[in-house]
């Protein structure tokens, strides 16, 4: 009986891992004027992304979870992909700010502009938090693989 109670708890913990770590992906647009992917003449265009370099910009997309979160993706040049956790909050000025170029209208003026210091600490942060999400993401798969395993033990006994 404690044996088949333990297969059973097992089971559910395999079950529940596996369905948190099978996150859908989807590309979505941010403005109609720009699609869902946004080309270096679009971000010249339209002014964004300033945080990266317009002669190493290659295309950028927004990626949506299934659970509602946000990566911006930017593809550069070699090859290299960045992808940072955006907010709602940052779509919503991203659409205001091509909305305004379409319809003819200056962009606001920035009240505050980050420092050197602060961006490269920003670029950290960001960086940490990949590196952190990398592990978790491991660490949880490893406790799936783990479950099964134990559980193809005891079914095998």
């Amino acid at each position: 009986m404690m044996k088949h109670l333990l297969l059973l708890c097992l089971f559910t913990c395999s079950f529940f891992a596996k369905a948190q770590g099978t996150d859908t992906l989807k590309v979505i647009g941010i403005h109609p004027a720009v699609g869902k992917v946004i080309s270096q003449d679009e971000k010249i265009k339209y002014r964004l992304f300033p945080e990266y370099k317009d002669s190493t910009f290659i295309s950028a997309r927004v990626l949506k979870y299934n659970d509602s979160t946000f990566m911006l993706s930017v593809s550069a040049l070699h090859g290299i992909e960045l992808n940072n956790y955006i907010s709602t909050k940052q779509l919503d000025a991203l659409y205001y700010q091509i909305d305004d170029v379409e319809k003819g209208r200056q962009p606001k003026e920035e009240q505050y502009v980050q420092t050197e210091e602060e961006k490269k600490q920003e670029r950290k942060r960001r960086n940490q938090e990949a590196a952190s999400e990398f592990w978790l993401d491991f660490l949880g798969q490893m406790i799936v693989v783990t479950v099964e395993t134990l559980i193809f033990v005891a079914l095998s006994n």
